[in-house]
């Protein structure tokens, strides 16, 4: 029966009579099963023409019977291979179809270039391998081993999965000769390093000719490897004294001299703290990374993936630090920040941010005026007081190479940690609701008192400011009108009607007799037989509008 040529993807659990051409693209090593003790396997990652991926399993006997068969970056012909369904929690990656390929009884493995000769590792020199490379370029490299970490450390990675890690310092300027294959290169924050894969072996007996080169070399210069092993285990077993160095003498070291861990102390002064060099801003948190939302808010960072974190003030300070050899410039963040100024990064941003209050209307502006100019002066008064500290107070700074000496052999210095010596006996300086005051218990308790009430009071004389000037909110409360009788109930023309004194009460006399005697008389004639009896008294404009706008029937 002809099979007929497919890719990866076109595979599933129904899949019998096919051929697929793979290459190895991962060979991990042999594992013990952790659901069925006693079973060993080993896994291996497919790679078609498409990039599809696709595992395949060996178990117990195979394993060894393959070992020279299935070769990492191989290429293979695979027919008739037994699918089945792979559970997701064991994938390495979500690059991965959802199956996974086995060797059967009818499988049949054939090399698709056996005239190429065997699959040997690759050896090349550190030096050689690219910075930036490719996520997927695998390295074999033949090294001397200098340091080997003793017990390995757990980390989690991406995928939320703890596993077991050892870091192992190597050269390629020779000691014991070892070989690793498979080798990923990656630019980490602590700089260009060599991690391993799935696919890398441990040859404690590498064979060629740069192998060979490697081991006499080793037996011509051991001093040198000496050397070198002494200040890798200075750096990873460092003393509890602090080495401290000056700034003449960090700029005299050389990259070839330096480990990428290495790190020095020096000891310096800020002679001109400048406050437009601090930068205060709201950030994440636990990464400090900037955000836009108030401080205090919830939110989910995309820098550091924490679901829940709080922005929170977060201020960096540039400075140019002095010694008695030279100046270096540094940028310290957060945390560094507040030991340098005694404060919080709430009071750093409340100086930095000196608070302007909006002038509302013209009756404020004075004692608006006055609160700024006196939260102005505080502010300017605990800056002054930082900065004499600064310039007089020598302080240590903890320094390490920049990624660039691993990238490019290029040595820069930067900040680590800042550590102020004698801080118990420091004076501290003040927030910026309170000057700075160097004396001590009752006095200074006393002195602080003091500027709150001041503050204090301030703020009550400015609150009511603000009430005065507001509009009131409340209705407006209308007197109550004592609604006299409906028959003895003006209308609103004769309200509006301006009369004097003794007329008025003639006419209320008048026309209580007429109202008297005309009770069955209607309205209309009533107002009529008024206007004409006392012709002496003036019309009324509502008497002559009711005369006209209705006039009687003849």
């Amino acid at each position: 029966m002809k099979l007929e040529p497919v890719y990866l993807d076109e595979l599933n659990t129904q899949s019998k009579d096919y051929k697929v051409r793979v290459t190895v693209a991962e060979k991990g090593r042999p594992r013990e099963s952790p659901k069925k003790p006693g079973l060993v396997f080993q896994t291996l990652i497919m790679e078609d023409e498409k990039k599809n991926k696709m595992r395949c399993a060996l178990f117990g006997e195979q394993i060894k019977a393959y070992e020279d068969i299935l070769k990492p970056t191989g290429k293979y012909e695979i027919s008739r291979a037994p699918i089945g369904v792979v559970d997701d929690q064991f994938k390495f990656n979500l690059e991965e179809l959802p199956y996974q390929m086995t060797i059967g009884q009818q499988t049949v493995v054939q090399r698709l270039n056996p005239e190429a000769g065997p699959i040997i590792p690759m050896y090349q020199p550190l030096s050689t391998i690219p910075r930036t490379a490719d996520p997927d370029s695998k390295f074999d490299v033949v090294v001397v081993v200098l340091f080997v970490e003793e017990q390995p450390r757990m980390i989690t990675n991406s995928r939320g999965r703890e596993s077991p890690v050892r870091e192992i310092v190597v050269t390629d300027t020779r000691f014991n000769v070892v070989g690793f294959t498979s080798l990923r290169a990656q630019n980490t924050s602590r700089g260009f390093i060599l991690s391993t894969t799935m696919s890398t072996q441990f040859i404690h007996e590498p064979q060629g000719d740069k192998a060979n080169v490697l081991r006499e070399w080793a037996k011509v210069y051991p001093q040198v490897l000496l050397d070198r092993q002494a200040r890798v285990l200075t750096v990873r077993y460092p003393s509890e004294e602090k080495k401290i160095y000056t700034i003449a003498g960090l700029r005299n070291k050389k990259p070839s001299n330096t480990m990428q861990e290495e790190v020095a102390w020096i000891r310096v002064t800020i002679p001109n703290a400048e406050l437009n060099k601090i930068h205060a801003y709201a950030g994440c948190h636990e990464c400090s990374k900037r955000t836009n939302l108030p401080v205090g808010s919830r939110y989910r960072c995309t820098v550091c993936r924490k679901t829940d974190t709080v922005s929170a003030h977060k201020v960096t300070f540039k400075f140019e630090a002095m010694d008695d050899t030279g100046a270096m410039s540094f940028t310290t963040f957060n945390d560094d920040t507040e030991k340098l100024f005694r404060m919080s990064a709430a009071e750093i941003s409340s100086m930095k941010n000196t608070i302007s209050i909006p002038f509302i209307n013209k009756c404020l502006c004075s004692i608006l005026s006055s609160i700024h100019k006196y939260v102005l002066h505080e502010n300017l008064e605990a800056f002054a007081a930082i900065q004499e500290i600064l310039s007089t107070k020598p302080f240590l700074i903890k320094v390490g190479p920049t990624k660039e000496l691993s990238m490019n052999s290029v040595l820069i210095w930067t900040l680590k940690s800042v550590e102020i010596e004698d801080e118990a006996e420091q004076p501290k300086a003040s927030s910026p609701s309170s000057a700075m005051d160097t004396n001590q218990g009752e006095a200074v308790t006393t002195e602080q008192e003091r500027k709150l009430q001041r503050e204090l009071m301030l703020e009550e004389r400015l609150h009511d400011m603000f009430l005065l000037s507001e509009p009131s909110l409340e209705p407006l409360q209308l007197p109550e009108i004592n609604t006299p009788p409906k028959e003895v109930l003006p209308n609103w023309n004769k309200l509006s009607r301006k009369r004097s004194p003794p007329k008025r009460k003639e006419s209320t006399a008048n026309d209580s007799k007429e109202s008297k005697n005309t009770d069955d008389t209607p309205p209309k004639k009533k107002v009529k037989i008024v206007l004409f009896q006392d012709t002496h008294v003036e019309e009324s404009p509502d008497e002559f509008n009711s005369s006209s706008t209705q006039p009687e029937n003849p």
